[in-house]
C-alpha cells in the first residue's frame, strides 16, 4: 500500500493503536504509517512533556524522521493538561493531517484521552492547582489510602469506577466535589459526555502473552536506568520543578525521585518501577478490552502483517 492510494484503500478517517505499555506500539505504528501514508498522534500523556525522555519512551530522533510525529514535548513539567485540552489539540492536528492526504494514526496508552476524543466530556471545572496540592499534603500527612476512603463516602459510584490507587483521578473527582458540591457522577449524569467531532475510528489493540508482556517491561525498566533516568530526573529537578509535580510522579519518575533525594536505593527503584509498570499494565488492558469496538491483533502475527492488516481493515 502506498500513501498516495490511502483515500481508496482505508475505509476509516483515523486509526488508533492501542495496548498496554511496553508491547511494541510505536514500531507498529511507524511500520503502518509507512505503509498507508499515515503520521502519528501521541495519546500518551507523559510524553506530551518536554524533559521526560527516557522514561515515557518517547520515540527517537530517528522514528520522527521516519514518521512525522505530533503532540510530543507539548508542554513543560509544570504545565497542566487534561482531556478537554487533549480533545482541541488532537482534533485540530488530526484535521491538518487529513488535509494533507494523509491518515492520522494516534498511538498511546492513556485511554481514558482517547474515550474523551471518541465520546466527549461531561461538563467539570477547570483543575484547581491550589486545591490539589492542598489534597497532596492532606495525603502526605494521613496516609495513602485516606482520598479514597474520602472518594467512597462522598461518591460512592465514582469510586467504584477508579481504582484505588489511581492518586491522579481520585483527586481529580475531589477536587470536582470540593469545587461544585455535587459529586462527579452526578454532573455525569445530569449532563452525559457530547462527541465534539464526527469521525469514524478503527482502532487496533495489540496483544501479547501476559508473561512475555511482563518480561518486555522488565527489560525496558532496566534500560530506563540504564540510559540515565537518574540523571534525567536530577536535570529536571536542577531546573526547578517541583518534585510534586503530577507529571514527576509518573511511574519510573517517582522512583527515580527517591533515589536522586536518597530515600531509596537504585535498585529498590528499579523494582518498584517493574513492579508498578506490570500493574499498569494490567490496568491497561482491562480498560481497552472494555472497549468492544477494538480490533485486537496478537503481536506473534506481526511477520506476517500485511495480510494481518488486511484483516483488521476490509473485515
Amino acid at each position: 500500500m502506498s500513501g498516495n492510494d490511502t483515500n481508496s484503500i482505508i475505509p476509516y478517517p483515523w486509526i488508533a493503536i492501542v495496548g498496554p505499555t511496553a508491547i511494541g506500539k510505536t514500531s507498529f505504528s511507524i511500520f503502518l504509517a509507512e505503509r498507508i501514508g499515515g503520521e502519528i498522534v501521541n495519546f500518551d500523556s507523559v510524553q506530551m512533556y518536554r524533559y521526560l525522555n527516557i522514561g515515557s519512551a518517547k520515540p527517537s530522533e530517528e522514528n520522527c524522521k521516519m514518521v512525522p510525529h505530533h503532540l510530543i514535548d507539548i508542554l513543560y513539567p509544570d504545565e497542566y493538561f487534561d482531556a478537554a485540552d487533549f480533545i482541541k489539540k488532537c482534533v485540530s492536528v488530526c484535521r491538518s493531517i487529513q488535509q494533507r492526504g494523509k491518515v492520522p494514526i494516534l498511538v498511546g496508552g492513556t485511554g481514558f484521552y482517547l474515550k474523551a476524543l471518541e465520546h466527549g466530556l461531561s461538563p467539570m471545572p477547570k483543575a484547581n492547582i491550589a486545591l490539589r496540592r492542598w489534597l497532596d499534603g492532606l495525603e502526605k500527612a494521613i496516609g495513602n489510602g485516606i482520598l479514597f476512603k474520602y472518594l467512597k463516602n462522598i461518591d460512592p459510584d465514582a469510586a467504584n469506577r477508579v481504582s484505588p490507587n489511581d492518586s491522579f483521578r481520585i483527586k481529580r473527582l475531589l477536587e470536582v466535589f470540593i469545587t461544585t458540591g455535587n459529586p462527579a457522577s452526578v454532573i455525569f449524569n445530569s449532563s452525559p459526555p457530547r462527541p465534539l467531532h464526527n469521525t469514524n475510528f478503527l482502532k487496533i489493540g495489540l496483544i501479547m502473552d501476559r508473561a512475555a508482556l511482563y518480561k518486555r517491561i522488565d527489560k525496558r525498566v532496566e534500560l530506563m536506568f540504564k540510559q540515565g533516568i537518574i540523571e534525567e530526573v536530577k536535570g529536571i529537578l536542577n531546573m526547578g520543578y517541583s518534585p510534586m509535580l503530577p507529571s514527576l510522579q509518573s511511574i519510573g519518575y517517582k522512583q527515580a525521585i527517591g533515589v536522586v533525594k536518597g530515600e531509596k536505593d537504585i535498585n529498590i527503584a528499579m523494582y518498584e518501577t517493574k513492579r508498578d509498570t506490570r500493574r499498569y499494565a494490567k490496568r491497561q488492558l482491562t480498560w481497552f478490552k472494555k472497549d468492544v469496538t477494538i480490533r485486537w491483533l496478537n503481536t506473534c502475527y506481526l511477520k506476517d502483517i500485511d495480510k494481518a492488516m488486511h484483516k483488521l481493515l476490509f473485515r
